[in-house]
């Protein structure tokens, strides 16, 4: 099998993992995408290795896998540079951990470092998620009315 074909056939494992994540088919989707990340690394793709890894991280973490997730999350960063799309997905699914754990400054940081490179990128689905999140780090602090703490 050629070069082309073998990266065909890895982008074409990762992408249905990420659809067996959507579907709640998490096994299915975690052996997709190692396969995938497999062929990603036999053929010095870092691209494909940070999305594949990207991916696996989301499935740990809707599995509540934390730790792992946090692994994968590290690890799709590492195969990218600062200014790739996919390096500000591995952020976004950061902030989207650590908003999920209560640490409202992490994900801020992540989050905000992730529009950073949206915006550099015109990358307006991307920038409206991060929005959406942003003002999840904000919505559960309490009001008070004016007179409450008195």
């Amino acid at each position: 099998m050629c070069h082309l074909d073998l990266l065909g056939q890895a982008f074409t494992l990762a992408a249905h993992g990420e659809v067996s994540l959507r579907l709640a088919r998490l096994d299915q989707g975690r052996q997709q995408v190692q396969r995938a990340l497999s062929i990603f690394q036999k053929q010095g793709n870092k691209w494909g290795q940070a999305y594949s890894n990207r991916v696996l991280g989301m499935l740990a973490f809707s599995q509540g896998d934390f730790s792992s997730a946090v692994n994968y999350y590290r690890s799709g960063l590492e195969e990218c540079t600062l200014q790739d799309v996919e390096y500000a997905h591995c952020l976004r699914e950061l902030g989207r951990l650590a908003l999920r754990q209560g640490n409202k400054t992490d994900a801020k940081i992540f989050l905000i470092q992730a529009s950073d490179i949206y915006v550099s990128h015109d990358y307006p689905s991307g920038r409206e998620e991060i929005e959406k999140l942003l003002l999840a780090t904000v919505r559960s602090f309490t009001v008070y009315p004016p007179n409450a703490l008195t």
